[in-house]
């Protein structure tokens, strides 16, 4: 199609998408950074239709000039769309915003006009293709006027827009564009003579995953995976994909893509989406291409570890809100007055105030620590350096269990906020239980190896569930355990004990020695700017 693109007359080039900065025209939507034919929430339109355009390369006005490019015919799938968001709607590791959000584009377009233009649009109406006018109901400002199609829809656009009638359009299914025209892009073939085309950034972000899929199995070394071939693993009847994507990135992985995968016609597996808000940095969104940018992780690995930070990040409950990510060591804002001084006293330098990225980290370095610290202490004392003899009680197995299984529900929902809870409340339990047994059990032999077994299963379960979050801390405990890692973290062995894991080696619990540990070891250190 030839459609109209903004140029740079100042600057004597055509703008790509992220460099034109303007409001966004989608009935409802209070962006006041939307691009080219996007805003920041998602939401697509024209580029025509972006309000009060501003060039970001001269600060100028840019002008909408014609240039062809290919389309793939979105408004096409529409009827299938419909039918994947009934499935998503009866799928339970698919959230709710996913199906409503794409069913938000799946409605006749529209256009809304404000109640005062009601002469003006009535002196034009008679002139635009069919329509429907939906009236304005209690309090709103503004009547419908609804299309059968997208192509009507700009027609009469067109018209109002020569009539001096103001309106917004709604949300619709709009044909997905493929390509443009930025030298430095991918390039795109040469069709029916248009040529000098590039790739548009969100087709072959689409297809990115494919083509890594394609490039790590033709490097991987022979018998690495079961098959080499990427169509077992993207349209084998048995594959399944798993795709973690931002909220305001629905409309290209939940829309745009299933239609082209379609249309294609490979048989590709429509993966399955699971959709979290954005982390904002200080309570703002911030990005690289914005005003507000986020320190680089070699920044944050200054004053926290991965282990820390992953822990932090996965606690934050995405999948309900944005949240904000306010390291204290990177937080400018002023906490007081020093009263000597006069001085203002910044958040990252007052030491009254609690870090919020270090308020999962308590349970690394206090709970888990002394729970795997008493254990391995506790055996080297008092069992020779081998595992404990006595089978941990059945309530404490049952524990066990109970966690694994409340862990693997909220798992299997994406629910790392929930997950994370499940252990650390567990963990909690099994450590006060320790405390409390292994204090009774002074000068009883007996009664101590009974609590060091219970305190070995539930040493051996936390770190099978926090692995995920905390692997190397958990590994190093896996090491320390005298178990490989393959076997200790295999889910297929979930609810051994380590008595259970010790028997895969065909050793009994005196056979199964640990590695020593040296005094006031920390599995799970602070860092080094966080003192002791």
């Amino acid at each position: 199609m030839s459609t109209r693109q903004f140029y740079d007359t100042q600057v004597g080039q055509f703008l790509n998408g992220r460099q034109v900065i303007g409001r966004c025209p989608v009935q409802g939507c209070k962006s006041e950074k939307a691009y080219a034919d996007e805003c920041d929430l998602g939401h697509q339109f024209d580029p025509e239709e972006l309000i009060s355009p501003v060039s970001q390369l001269s600060g100028t006005t840019p002008e909408l000039r014609p240039v062809d490019n290919w389309y793939f015919d979105l408004p096409a799938f529409r009827e299938s769309l419909e039918k994947l968001m009934d499935e998503w709607d009866a799928d339970p590791q698919v959230r709710a915003i996913v199906t409503q959000t794409v069913r938000e584009s799946l409605v006749d377009p529209v256009i809304f006009v404000q109640n005062k233009f009601r002469a003006e649009f009535d002196a034009v109406e008679p002139s635009l293709p069919d329509h429907r006018i939906i009236e304005a109901e209690g309090n709103q400002s503004s009547f419908q006027v609804a299309f059968a199609n997208w192509q009507d829809r700009d027609a009469a656009r067109e018209r109002l827009e020569e009539a001096g009638v103001r309106f917004r359009t709604g949300k619709t299914l709009l044909p997905f564009r493929l390509t443009g025209n930025i030298d430095w892009g991918v390039p795109a073939p040469d069709l029916e003579d248009v040529t000098g085309l590039t790739v548009w950034v969100w087709p072959e972000s689409l297809w990115a995953p494919i083509s890594f899929t394609q490039t790590v199995l033709a490097n991987a070394p022979e018998g690495r995976y079961s098959s080499n071939d990427w169509h077992d693993w993207w349209c084998a009847d048995d594959a399944r994909v798993f795709q973690f994507i931002g909220q305001d990135n629905i409309y290209f992985y939940c829309v745009a893509q299933p239609a082209m995968w379609e249309a294609l016609g490979w048989g590709l597996f429509q993966d399955t989406p699971i959709a979290n808000y954005h982390i904002l940095f200080m309570n703002k969104k911030a990005s690289s291409s914005g005003k507000i940018k986020p320190p680089m992780a070699a920044d944050l690995l200054e004053y926290y570890t991965a282990e820390q930070l992953r822990c932090h990040w996965l606690s934050l409950g995405l999948d309900q809100k944005a949240v904000s990510f306010s390291p204290k060591a990177f937080d400018t804002s002023v906490s007081h007055k020093d009263k000597k001084t006069g001085e203002d006293v910044l958040v990252k330098d007052d030491p009254r105030v609690v870090d919020p990225a270090l308020k999962e980290s308590a349970f690394l370095t206090n709970i888990f620590n002394r729970l795997a610290r008493s254990c391995f202490y506790g055996a080297a004392n008092a069992c020779e350096g081998h595992l404990p003899v006595s089978a941990p009680h059945s309530e404490v197995v049952e524990a066990c269990k109970k966690a694994t299984l409340d862990y693997e529900r909220c798992a299997h929902g994406f629910d790392a906020h929930s997950a994370l809870a499940v252990v650390e409340e567990f963990a909690r339990a099994e450590n006060k239980r320790w405390g409390d047994a292994s204090k009774a059990a002074k000068g009883d032999d007996a009664a101590y190896d009974q609590a060091l077994a219970d305190a070995f299963a539930a040493l051996r379960t936390t770190c099978l569930l926090m692995h995920p979050a905390v692997p190397t801390g958990c590994e190093l405990i896996a090491e320390y355990l005298n178990f490989d890692k393959d076997l200790f973290f295999s889910w297929g062995h979930a609810f051994d004990g380590v008595t259970e894991l010790a028997a895969a080696l065909g050793e009994t619990p005196e056979q199964h020695k640990l590695v020593a540990l040296p005094p006031r070891f920390d599995f799970f250190k602070k860092h080094e700017s966080q003192g002791r």
